[in-house]
């Protein structure tokens, strides 16, 4: 009876093992599920960070960009104020007709040109014209010589201190070597 006794009592202990092992393997199954769940949100969500990382990337990338344009701009700007205050200098702040014409007679004549005619305007149009920030003094300017003496004449008038432009130029042949010339030039004030 003993031995049927500590039979009974193994059979009981060999189910209480096996019960244990089923509980452990369920238990482990139940582990395992949720550890995979886990996992594929860390990925997702891995997957989402990597992407909002790689977005914030391309906007560093961009912003840097954008600064590096900037300073360029910033460094350029003191040129840009240079030439400003140079432009700024070249304009006078009035036009004196009279002086005006002294300039061209002079100019005219240490270039080797014959002035024939000076006009200040075009014919139909006040001689002064608000370009905006400058007023534009318009000069219809008629002289004779040779070609290269009424080119050296027009880049005189053009590369001098202070900023104006030819407009209308017209040439014709009046003899050998001699030339007829018109053109226009508009000379800039601030007032």
């Amino acid at each position: 009876m003993a031995f049927k006794k500590k039979t009974g009592e193994a059979k009981q202990k060999g189910q209480k093992s096996a019960m244990d092992i089923r509980v452990f393997a369920v238990i482990m199954v139940i582990a395992f599920v949720v550890m995979a769940v886990m996992i594929g949100f860390g990925v997702k969500n891995t997957k989402q960070i990597q992407e909002k990382i790689e977005k914030e990337k391309k906007i560093y990338v961009q912003n840097q960009t954008a600064i590096d344009n900037l300073k360029a701009l910033q460094s350029k700007s003191s040129e840009y104020e240079a030439q400003r205050e140079a432009y700024n200098a070249m304009i006078p702040e009035t036009q004196d007709l009279q002086q005006i014409m002294i300039d061209i007679e002079k100019r005219t004549e240490e270039n080797g040109c014959v002035l024939t005619d000076i006009k200040f305007g075009e014919a139909g149009e006040a001689a002064q014209a608000d370009a905006g920030l400058v007023k534009e003094q318009k000069v219809n300017v008629s002289l004779r010589g040779s070609y290269e003496d009424i080119l050296k004449l027009q880049q005189s008038l053009t590369k001098d201190n202070e900023f104006m432009r030819i407009d209308d130029i017209h040439m014709s042949v009046i003899s050998e070597g001699q030339m007829e010339a018109q053109f226009m030039l508009v000379k800039f004030s601030k007032k």
